[in-house]
C-alpha cells in the first residue's frame, strides 16, 4: 500500500512460549525497498495471522502491484522467510528496532531487502460487493478513496485470461488498477471474471457481449450509492477488455469515460493471427527452430480455422488439416482443435470493433506499448484514429509508450555490459515512465476527481 506521512512505531516484540519472538511481533505494515547493485525499488509488506499462522501481502507501487499474496511464509527464530515476485527471501527481524534486513542470495548479484515497521495509513479502503447479470452472480471488491465522496468511479475489465481478485498468477496488472485509481480519488470495482474465483458461470464459456453486460451490472451495483457520483462512472479495459469496454459504453450511453490499455481495434480473427505470430517469435520458439516460413504456415492454418468456425467451410475437410498440423514444428505453440465443438467460442465471438468504436461518444484514453506483438500499435492506432475521425475525434487521446510491450511495463534488466555500478546498473521492472502521470493528468481533465 502507498502510505502518506509515514511514522515509525516503537513497540515491544511479542514472544512465543519458547522465548523466541512469535508471529505477533511481525504483524503489521513494513515499508522498505529492494536493492540490487545500487538500484532501489520501493516495496511494502503487510503481515497478519490467521488461526495462529502468519500470512502476508506485498506491494510494489511503481509496478502497479498491490496486496499480492506472499507465499511460503515461515518464521525461524528471529528470521522470516517468504516468497514473492523476485524469488525467495530470508530476512532477520530486529524487534528492538522494528526493522527487518535480508535478501535473496541466490540471485547474482544478490538482492538486498530492508524494511521498517510503520504506522499504516493507506489512502483507500476496501468493501466487498456482489452483483448479478441474469443467472450469473459476480463477486468483486470496491476500492474507495478515503473521505465521504461522492467519488467518480470506474469498473475495471480484465483481459482474456481467467483473471480475478486472487486467481491468475500474472493478473496483478489487472488487480492493481483498483488501488492505482483510488490514489487519484477515483473509486474502482475489480471483480472475478465469470467462472473465476467467487463468480459463478463457466470459465471461457461466454461472449464479449455477455462480458460487457457483466461490467454494466457492476456499474449498476454502485451507481446509486451515496459515496459514488453516478454521473461519473467509467470503464477501464485491458487487452480483451479493450473490446468489452466500448461494447458496454455503446450499450449504456451514460458511461462517462473509457481508459483502454492496449485495446485491439482489429477483429477477433485478425488479433488471433497477430497472437500466433507473437507466440512464434519468442525466444523459446526460436530455440525450437521456428522460422518465418513456419509462422506463415501457422497463420494460414489459423485463418482456415476461422473459415470453418464462421461456417464458410466444412469441418470434415479441416479435420485432416488438424491431424497434419500436430506434426508441425509450430504445433506446440498454438491450440489445434480436437473437434468441431472447440470452434464454438470463435463462432460466438465473430467480432470486428469498427462499428462499435464509431458509436462511442464519451472521452477515451487509449494507451499502447511500442513493442507489443499482440496488439501492435502500427496496426491498431491508425484504425482507432480512423474509426473516431468522423464522430468523436475530439474525445480520443492516444499515447504509445516507447520500449514496452503488452503490459506497458519496462522489463528488469542490466544496463551496460557487466556489473560495474554506477557505469552499469540494474533496472527494476516498472510501468512505463509516465504511465501513471498520464492517467492522473487525463483523469484530472476528463473525470475531475477531487
Amino acid at each position: 500500500m502507498i502510505l502518506s506521512g509515514l511514522t515509525c512505531l516503537v513497540t515491544l516484540a511479542t514472544f512465543a512460549a519458547n522465548g523466541e519472538p512469535g508471529p505477533e511481533g511481525i504483524v503489521g505494515h513494513w515499508a522498505g525497498a529492494f536493492v540490487r547493485q545500487g538500484s532501489v525499488q520501493r516495496a511494502e509488506l503487510d503481515f497478519s495471522t490467521n488461526e495462529g499462522r502468519l500470512q502476508g501481502k506485498y506491494s510494489i507501487p511503481e509496478l502497479g502491484l498491490y496486496n499480492e499474496d506472499l507465499s511460503d511464509v515461515v518464521i525461524r527464530g528471529n528470521d522470516i522467510e517468504f516468497r514473492l515476485l523476485y524469488g525467495s527471501f530470508v530476512a532477520k527481524v530486529h524487534h528492538d528496532l522494528q526493522e527487518m534486513v535480508g535478501g535473496n542470495e541466490k540471485w547474482g548479484p544478490p538482492v538486498q531487502f530492508h524494511a521498517k515497521k510503520v504506522d499504516e495509513t493507506a489512502p483507500w479502503r476496501y468493501e466487498e460487493v456482489r452483483f448479478r447479470n441474469g443467472a450469473i452472480q459476480l463477486a468483486g471488491t470496491l476500492v474507495l478513496p478515503l473521505g465521504k465522496g461522492p467519488f467518480p468511479a470506474a469498473v475495471v475489465i480484465c483481459g482474456s485470461g481467467p483473471e480475478g481478485r486472487t486467481d491468475g498468477k500474472d493478473a496483478w496488472g489487472y488487480r492493481g488498477w483498483g488501488e492505482s485509481l483510488a490514489r487519484l480519488g477515483i473509486a474502482a470495482v475489480v471483480y472475478d471474471k465469470r467462472g473465476v474465483g467467487q463468480s459463478s458461470g463457466v470459465k471461457d464459456k461466454w461472449t464479449l457481449s455477455e462480458l460487457a453486460d457483466d461490467a454494466l451490472a457492476a456499474v449498476e451495483c454502485i451507481r446509486k450509492r451515496p459515496d459514488i457520483d453516478g454521473a461519473r462512472i467509467g470503464l477501464v479495459g485491458m487487452s480483451q477488455g479493450g473490446w468489452v469496454a466500448p461494447i458496454a459504453a455503446v450499450k449504456d450511453q451514460r458511461i462517462a469515460f473509457l481508459i483502454l490499455q492496449v485495446p485491439p481495434a482489429v477483429s477477433v480473427r485478425e488479433q488471433e493471427l497477430d497472437a500466433v505470430a507473437a507466440q512464434l517469435t519468442t525466444e523459446e520458439a526460436k530455440e525450437k527452430g521456428i522460422k518465418p516460413a513456419h509462422i506463415a504456415e501457422a497463420q494460414a492454418f489459423q485463418a482456415e480455422m476461422f473459415e470453418v468456425a464462421y461456417g464458410k467451410k466444412s469441418w470434415a475437410g479441416f479435420k485432416t488439416l488438424c491431424d497434419n498440423a500436430r506434426a508441425k514444428p509450430w504445433a506446440a505453440f498454438i491450440e489445434i482443435p480436437e473437434s468441431e465443438g472447440d470452434l464454438e467460442w470463435w463462432r460466438q465471438n465473430e467480432f470486428d470493433p469498427e462499428q462499435t468504436l464509431r458509436r462511442v461518444r464519451c472521452p477515451v484514453l487509449a494507451v499502447f506499448g511500442e513493442l507489443d506483438p499482440l496488439v501492435p500499435p502500427t496496426k491498431n492506432v491508425p484504425l482507432f484514429k480512423e474509426y473516431f475521425s468522423e464522430s468523436n475525434s475530439r474525445n480520443l487521446e492516444i499515447h504509445v509508450f516507447p520500449g514496452v510491450g503488452h503490459g506497458c511495463e519496462l522489463p528488469r534488466r542490466l544496463i551496460g555490459t557487466d556489473w560495474k555500478w554506477p557505469g552499469s546498473f540494474w533496472v527494476w521492472p516498472r510501468k512505463a515512465p509516465g504511465f501513471f502521470s498520464l492517467i492522473q493528468e487525463w483523469t484530472h481533465r476528463h473525470v475531475k476527481p477531487r
